[in-house]
């Protein structure tokens, strides 16, 4: 084998040595520093979203919610309505049930001074007739007579 030898650093050589590696640590150290800030500054950013991703999911459950109220007073009020309109129609329905009952009172006491006049306009003609057949008997008893 052969004979290595190793030289020594001198003092100078040492010091640049030792300079550039706190140069390197330095530069290493402020990298980290810088990375440590966008890793937190990241962290924040993460947290704020899931904040107001959060903030907006408990607003749309709560739109959800009102929602869901305004739709079972809605549907509410829409049977309320159509009872009102049952009730309204049954009311109507009384009331032409009442005109109806009216107009047929109407029509019956028409219909019995029509069969009443027509009793008295039959009477009237009855007479009238019997009387024509008096008087055609009159006259036919009075043409036998005169021949």
């Amino acid at each position: 084998m052969a004979n290595v030898t190793v030289v020594e650093p001198t003092a100078d050589e040492r010091m640049e040595i030792a300079f550039a590696n706190h140069r390197a640590s330095r530069v290493e150290r402020i990298k980290a520093r810088e990375l440590k800030n966008q890793a937190t500054a990241l962290e924040s950013d993460g947290v704020t979203l899931i904040q107001s991703g959060w903030e907006k999911h408990k607003t749309a459950e709560t739109g959800i919610e009102e929602a869901s109220v305004k739709m079972e007073e809605a549907d509410a009020m829409v049977a309320n309505a159509n009872k009102v309109l049952d009730l309204a129609n049954a009311h109507k329905s009384e009331a032409l049930a009442t005109q109806m009952e009216t107009i047929a009172e109407e029509f019956k006491t028409a219909a019995e001074e029509k069969a009443s006049k027509s009793e008295e306009y039959k009477a009237e003609a009855e007479t009238i007739k019997a009387e024509q057949e008096e008087a055609e008997a009159e006259e036919a008893g009075g043409e036998e007579e005169g021949r």
